[in-house]
């Protein structure tokens, strides 16, 4: 047993070698690549826009108790468990 244990031991250096530097240098904001000052529902308005072509109508919805109801289940019995 003691054998596996080092077997499946990693370096400190090997893990430290393949960690991110900075989290900044993965990150940007975006107003930086915006050519004029937008609000954020400007910009959510623009995104999904691009996203769904802007060929279609958007419509804001709301689920139906039932819908709601099958979610709820699906949180407790399937993603809060462990097993």
């Amino acid at each position: 047993m003691e054998e596996l244990t080092k077997a499946l031991k990693v370096p400190e250096d090997k893990f430290q070698s393949k960690s991110l530097k900075s989290a900044s240098s993965r990150v940007a904001n975006i107003t930086g690549y915006l050519s004029e000052a937008i609000t954020v529902s400007e910009f959510k308005e623009l995104l999904l826009e691009y996203i769904f072509d802007g060929g279609t109508e958007l419509i804001e919805g709301q689920y139906k108790n039932k819908d709601m109801n099958e979610m709820n289940l699906l949180i407790k019995y399937k993603y809060m468990n462990w097993d």
